[in-house]
């Protein structure tokens, strides 16, 4: 551990002290447990900036994460700092060999990436081998900078799970969504077959990160709304979702949640962006889903499709809503936490002025005072 490392990780330590950390935590676990709240409802703001997301070079990744939860301390939400290594698309099919391709302008500059395609024709997934952690690959590099990052923390912040695509998305990144969706009409063996491989490297990946990272590891991972009880759900997001009907997710999706509830032995915990109102009673009654994270449906979306008390449904608010979902949160009786947008300067961290952290602090206090109910 270097001496900038441990000057933050001092910084850290007096910013989320362990009274401050238990008591989030325990607002947290009497949400998922359909507890009275504590003293208020959780609610979290999203980072500060989006390193929290970008995957880099672990040194580089390492530092923005510990200042971006300097910076997050400027709040008192709910946040817990993990240690998360960032998001890469090319991660599900780099499981079964597949490269990603990095598009460069003529001055050098990244222009874009994208993920090679395994499977071009339904008898293609005869082809796929089975999924493993190839050397070299985007999942050795994230396990080899969890292990890192570990180790330069000295043990001092949990490790957020990362990929936690569901099965269902991984076989898409290896097919497309288009040919995936045909398969399961039209070769219902090859379908299942694909499933099975990617259940298998679900399964495989999060429990090498289990074995690596131990009681360190939070098995749910949904962006920035980042702890959960360890115990009580597990992720398995599928940004398709949108896409699908009630009766395609019902008859060829859910079978692959069920099988990763019950390989675990608690409900999934799933996220998409977009707009799926014909999925939501579904999800909410089917028995293997406890939670999820709408990025972009507001509660009263959500409620006007189905949803329930059976979901722990984190939700995009503005401060100046607040109120507004607070109320609809009693009224229908929702188990709801709340994400906050709109805390922050539209500048850099490091651009902040006395009177930014001000404002924020005057947003985060207004937002406390709403959610003691």
């Amino acid at each position: 551990m270097n001496d900038s490392i441990v000057e933050r990780m001092k910084r850290i330590k007096e910013l989320y002290p362990p009274e401050r950390l238990a008591k989030s935590k325990e607002r947290i676990r009497r949400l998922w447990y359909g507890e009275p709240v504590l003293d208020r409802a959780p609610f979290m703001c999203y980072p500060p900036s989006t390193d929290y997301y970008a995957f880099k070079p672990r040194e580089e990744k390492l530092g923005s994460l510990l200042d971006d939860y300097i910076y997050h301390g400027a709040v008192d939400d709910d946040f817990i700092p993990v240690l998360y290594v960032g998001c890469h698309q090319g991660g599900r099919a780099a499981y079964f060999g597949a490269k990603t391709i990095e598009v460069y302008n003529s001055e050098g500059a990244l222009l874009d990436t994208h993920v090679e395609r395994l499977v071009k024709t339904i008898e293609d997934i005869d082809l796929l081998p089975r999924p493993s952690v190839i050397e070299g690959s985007i999942p050795h590099r994230w396990l080899a900078d969890e292990v890192w990052f570990i180790e330069q923390t000295g043990c001092g912040i949990p490790v957020s799970r990362v990929e936690t695509e569901a099965p269902y998305e991984i076989a898409a990144q290896l097919m497309g969504y288009e040919l995936l969706i045909t398969a399961a009409y039209e070769d219902p063996k090859r379908y299942d077959k694909v499933m099975e491989l990617a259940f298998d490297a679900y399964t495989m990946f999060y429990e090498k990160q289990r074995e690596l990272c131990g009681e360190l590891l939070i098995p749910y991972s949904m962006g920035a709304y980042n702890w959960a009880p360890p115990e009580v759900t597990i992720s398995g997001s599928m940004d398709g979702m949108a896409m699908l009907s009630k009766d395609f997710f019902e008859e060829f999706v859910l079978p692959s949640v069920r099988r990763v509830a019950d390989r675990y032995g608690r409900p999934v915990s799933t996220h998409s962006c977009g707009w799926y109102p014909q999925l939501i009673p579904t999800i909410c009654d089917a028995g293997c889903f406890n939670g999820l994270f709408a990025t972009q449906m507001t509660l009263q979306q959500l409620a006007d499709a189905g949803l329930n008390r059976n979901i722990v449904a984190t939700v995009t608010v503005w401060p100046d809503d607040v109120e507004k979902t607070r109320d609809l949160a009693v009224k229908n009786d929702l188990r709801v936490f709340m994400n906050f947008n709109g805390m922050w300067p539209y500048k850099t961290p490091a651009q902040w002025t006395r009177e930014d952290v001000l404002e924020i602090r005057k947003k985060s206090d207004y937002i406390q005072d709403v959610l003691q109910y």
